[in-house]
């Protein structure tokens, strides 16, 4: 019984941490490739997702939480200079961007370019505190 209530919240979780992705997406206004890029997805299952409630390996809840960690990050670090959108939209000088915007790492599809992005703004968070 514990199983299947822990099961439940667990579901409950993914799904509304996944809706939050997808209004990061329309924030950012990402196209459906770039949604799916970001989650190493189909569009398929990005719809089937929205439709009908995420069932997602470890994985894809890792890309999940790293996407909501890194747009709280960048909107926190850098509220005056346009937020999350802002930061995440520019072109930056940071030599992991190499003058593209931090945006276009994300989009590589690679979880690793995820949690670069996210130790990055961990570490302008660390500067900051």
């Amino acid at each position: 019984m514990l199983a299947a209530v822990t099961a439940h919240v667990d579901d409950e979780r993914i799904n509304a941490a996944f809706k939050a992705v997808a209004t990061v997406a329309d924030a950012l206004g990402l196209t459906w490739q770039e949604r799916c890029a970001l989650l190493d997805i189909p569009r398929s299952t990005y719809h089937r997702w929205l439709l009908h409630g995420v069932k997602a390996d470890q994985d894809k809840q890792d890309r999940i939480a790293y996407i909501l960690g890194i747009y709280h990050l960048a909107g926190t670090a850098f509220p005056g200079a346009g937020g999350a959108k802002g930061w995440l939209t520019r072109p930056n000088p940071h030599p992991a961007f190499k003058g593209s915007r931090p945006l276009e790492r994300m989009l590589a599809g690679r979880m690793e370019d995820l949690i670069e992005v996210f130790r990055i703004l961990r570490g302008v968070e660390a500067i900051w505190s």
